[in-house]
């Protein structure tokens, strides 16, 4: 139960990850775009806003492992940042990446200033790759430093 538990953990933390991390990547490319392209670029990841159902899933797997980790205090510490790092993932995603989604109805729409929506849009995405990858490491730190095989035997 315990190895299945860290298998979730690990694969509801990488899936959104991944995503915001090729929003991290292609950031410097989509600054410079006209609105038409940057609606054509946005329009082929619309489709993604189900992975915040992974971002919470994760949180609540990361949840599970702290409980079931709770006597192992290395661990505990790991993981107990991994949560804090998705938790304010979460939180900069509903405080400035939702809105921007919400008044341009997930970038069909562009409103008179759009360009501070995209900042808005881009940059807490990329935030958010930095801190969700900054939290995703530390589940890695935890779950190698809990392995048997890193034991020394006599």
């Amino acid at each position: 139960m315990k190895d299945l538990t860290r298998y979730l953990t690990m694969l509801f933390a990488i899936i959104p990850l991944s995503a915001l991390l090729c929003d991290l990547f292609e950031l410097p490319a989509k600054m410079n775009l006209s609105k038409e392209n940057y609606q054509a670029i946005q329009g082929v990841s619309s489709g993604l806003y189900w992975l915040i159902v992974f971002e919470i899933a994760a949180l609540i797997m990361i949840a599970i492992l702290i409980m079931i980790e709770k006597k192992k205090k290395r661990t505990f510490k790991r993981l107990l940042v991994a949560l804090i790092c998705f938790v304010i993932s979460l939180a900069l995603f509903f405080i400035f990446t939702l809105p921007a989604n919400i008044t341009t109805n997930s970038w069909t729409v562009f409103p008179t200033g759009w360009e501070t929506l995209r900042l808005q849009w881009e940059y807490s995405n990329a935030i958010r790759a930095i801190i969700s990858f900054t939290g995703f490491s530390f589940i890695v730190l935890a779950l190698l430093k809990n392995r048997n095989y890193y034991r020394v035997y006599e």
